[in-house]
């Protein structure tokens, strides 16, 4: 048996010095094995190794050769194969690994036949026996540049709760996660597990460089490290940005943070902090990192006015040229004080707002999975029917009695205004009706130039996002309204499903039109009239809009899950009406239950609809630039780089701020940040743990996972049976309904985002917001587990 334990290679004489970096060629086993009983923090297993070829030819003297070297011990059974660690690709996790395996023949050779036999015949392949890292803590990996960019971070993610030596590595659940900035790595306070994590890391790069690693690391119960494995971190780009540029760059975003939230004139809260899931979500409508020009255009439609005189026209606070979205690093984040202010109703006094801004946003701060809930667990927009509870529970001995009196008194007639059936929702859903018959046809079918362009965002803005600005708020009035129903007892879950289920929406349509296509009873060119302006991403110019994806057609016709899923009549019970009409009664409200849930329904049918009117006069727009581009010789990939107010330059300026932003672009992407900004130092340290998902339905379902793109139409058998998975999701994606899914995964999206609605709407399962590191577990797993009713999602493996 040819063990390597105690032998060094050639690349690893002296230790005492440096290498330039972990070389190729290296096995898992003979790293182990030359740093074993050399490392000042963390021990390595005892351990030894053989070729799968001497296994095949001499099993008996190699287990005896095991046994008497790890007589009462218990083992750990891996591959040590060349190709697992390369430079370029790692085929890691790709080979069996068996754990916690008795020393005794039996269980040994079985074990070591699982391994070998999962392995191909290369001579060079073995098989790596150790002891079994016992009592463990903690477990997890360290990465010290991030995959993808090669950027200056170390990346933590670890297990601390199930004992068990494999769960980060083996993708099983989602792990806690720690994104640390190399420049800020040794003035942080981190925890005991980071600290020495952190401290392994750096001693194997002070002995390998400073090329990426991947370590894979345990800590037992006893405080001991125990180094598990260290190899390149494969295909990981040389960085394109130095330490010292990226620290400058992150500092320069501290100091723009800082910046924002400072105190300003007129607005309430003596802080801010910066969130990408609250109020308007640019992470669901947007993306997490947009172009320069879906910024822009989503600034000229919603994020300068429109949200604002929106709310305003409502009964909110008017709160005057201020941004609600802030760009950090290319990201947009809502500014939350912006935010909250536009919720606060309209002549509270001017120290109750103030109160009521700093106890939100600290709320926010003490509970940061509320970030895409806000409307729901943090901030009081409306009078809903479990008010005066939920302030007492969330801010205790907040407002003196006599604000607190003026501040329910405002929100009463606030919401008893927004209730009225002629009232703002009545007048926005007028004025989308006005543009929905609007036709511009000729304008969209000919026009090359740019000239067109004004008058199409100007009526999008006036007749479309203005007016779904609207209609968006008041379906959140309505979503908490309903919510509140509930918690009072006045109806059950299942009855709210019932009523979400009965609702009817364009987006439902698009599902029963695909199928009636598919089938041959309904034209293409029809269907494109109606819906052929949607596009998976509203605001992207790359994104195909359906009218430019046939194949969205080519599929053998087959009931869609819409047309089993239809819509329901719904009619309150007397019980369900009385108990409403107490409850409406108790909050001095003038309507009733049937009046109620009226404009619920218009409410949230309003927003879907406005919203789908508004994005074909977006749609148009950006496919009269992609023409005009097409005469300018810019592809679609570089108008993405342009913005509004750059498409009036010459073409040479054009290509020079194409190239530009492209550039800057390609630095922000080396640039990590949380979800939810609270301060300037978060740009240097990200703490990712589990996250609070939102839950649909109260349904179970179990199926294999579908991960779909914004680019990507797949073919529908592709999708059936599946639990699909998308980052995030707007109109554009509605054609997956047609397709027989069993669930939906979302990666980001609130509580009520369109999403959210959709699978109400038809009962899917569906958890919306799962967050990164969840969403990335899933997408790797066999099948997933979706629990709506237990409020779980998970992956299966056996």
């Amino acid at each position: 048996m040819r063990k390597i334990t105690g032998s060094t290679p050639s690349w690893m004489a002296g230790l005492g010095g440096r290498t330039s970096a972990l070389p190729a060629g290296s096995t898992k086993a003979a790293t182990l094995a030359a740093l074993q009983g050399r490392l000042k923090t963390a021990v390595v297993p005892d351990l030894l190794c053989f070729a799968v070829s001497d296994w095949r030819s001499d099993r008996p003297g190699i287990l005896s050769g095991i046994l008497a070297k790890f007589a009462g011990r218990t083992l750990a059974v891996r591959s040590s194969s060349f190709r697992e660690d390369g430079q370029d690709l790692s085929m890691a996790g790709h080979f069996r690994s068996c754990l916690a395996v008795k020393c005794d023949a039996s269980q040994l050779t079985r074990a070591i036949d699982a391994v070998s036999n999962s392995m191909r015949n290369d001579p060079r392949d073995q098989i790596l026996v150790q002891e079994f890292a016992e009592d463990v803590r903690v477990s997890g990996v360290v990465f010290t540049r991030q995959p993808g960019t090669g950027a200056p971070y170390y990346i933590l993610e670890y297990d601390d709760e199930t004992g068990a030596t494999d769960i980060v590595t083996s993708g099983r659940r989602s792990c806690k996660r720690e994104i640390i900035a190399r420049v800020a790595l040794g003035r942080l306070m981190l925890s005991e597990t980071a600290v020495k994590a952190f401290a392994l890391t750096r001693e194997l790069e002070d002995l390998f460089g400073q090329g990426p690693l991947d370590v894979e690391f345990a800590i037992t119960r006893a405080g001991v490290p125990v180094l598990l494995q260290v190899r390149r971190l494969p295909a990981c780009p040389s960085s394109r940005i130095s330490v010292r540029r990226h620290s400058i760059l992150l500092r320069q975003l501290a100091g723009q943070i800082a910046e924002f939230s400072k105190p300003v004139r007129g607005l309430a809260g003596s802080r801010t902090v910066l969130g990408q899931m609250p109020d308007w979500n640019p992470a669901e409508l947007l993306g997490p990192h947009p172009r320069p020009l879906a910024v822009s255009l989503f600034q000229a439609l919603i994020g300068r006015r429109a949200w604002r005189v929106a709310r305003a026209g409502m009964g909110y606070k008017e709160v005057a040229a201020q941004p609600l979205i802030r760009l950090l690093a290319g990201r947009p984040f809502v500014d939350v004080r912006n935010s909250f202010n536009s919720l606060l109703p309209a002549g509270v006094s001017v120290l109750t707002e103030e109160l009521l801004a700093d106890a939100w946003i600290s709320r926010l701060c003490l509970h940061p999975h509320l970030h895409d809930k806000v409307e729901f667990e943090i901030v009081q927009t409306v009078y809903d029917f479990c008010f005066e509870a939920n302030h007492r529970s969330w801010y205790p001995g907040l407002l003196r009695p006599s604000a607190y009196q003026e501040y329910r008194r405002r929100l009463i007639d606030l919401t008893r205004q927004c209730v009225r059936l002629n009232g703002s929702l009545a007048r926005a859903l007028r004025r989308v009706s006005i543009l929905n018959r609007r036709s511009e046809e000729a304008v969209r079918a000919q026009a090359v130039s740019l000239g067109p362009l004004r008058l199409l965002l100007r009526q999008c803005h006036e007749l479309g996002s203005l007016p779904f600005a609207v209609t968006a708020r008041h379906a959140f009035i309505a979503e908490v309204l309903l919510r509140s129903l509930v918690s009072r007892g006045a109806w059950e879950p299942a009855r709210l499903s019932a009523f979400r289920n009965s609702l009817h929406s364009p987006a439902r349509e698009v599902g029963k039109a695909l199928a009636e296509v598919r089938a041959g009873r309904l034209s293409v060119a029809l269907f494109n009239s109606r819906f052929g302006h949607l596009r998976p991403s509203s605001f992207d110019i790359r994104s195909s809009r359906y009218d430019q994806s046939l194949e969205l057609f080519e599929a053998d016709p087959h009931p869609g899950v819409l047309l089993e899923r239809t819509s329901r009549e719904f009619a309150l019970s007397f019980s369900e009406r009385r108990s409403i009409d107490e409850l409406s009664g108790e909050a001095g409200f003038r309507f009733d239950a049937e009046e109620l849930l009226e404009y619920c329904r218009g409410a949230i049918q309003g927003r879907e609809y406005a919203k789908f009117v508004f994005s074909r006069n977006l749609s148009d727009a950006l496919e009269l630039i992609a023409r005009w581009g097409e005469t300018c010789g810019l592809s679609r990939d570089d108008l993405s780089f342009l913005t509004l107010k750059s498409l009036s330059g010459t073409n040479r300026e054009h290509v020079e701020q194409v190239e530009h932003r492209r550039r800057q672009y390609q630095d922000d992407e080396t640039v990590r940040l949380p979800q939810l900004i609270i301060g300037p130092q978060d740009v240097y340290r990200i703490v990712e743990g589990h996250t609070a998902p939102n839950f649909v339905t109260t349904l179970r379902t179990e199926g294999s996972p579908a991960c779909v793109g914004p680019g990507d139409t797949i073919s529908p058998p592709a999708l059936r049976g599946k639990i699909v998975l998308i980052e995030s999701a707007d109109p554009g994606f509605d054609w997956i309904f047609g397709e027989r899914i069993e669930g939906l995964i979302t990666k980001y999206g609130g509580s009520n985002s369109h999403m959210a609605i959709r699978c109400a709407e038809m009962s899917l399962p569906a958890a919306i917001g799962v967050g990164e590191p969840l969403f990335e577990a899933l997408a790797v797993s066999p099948r997933i587990e979706l629990s709506c009713g237990e409020g779980t999602v998970r992956g299966l493996y056996v």
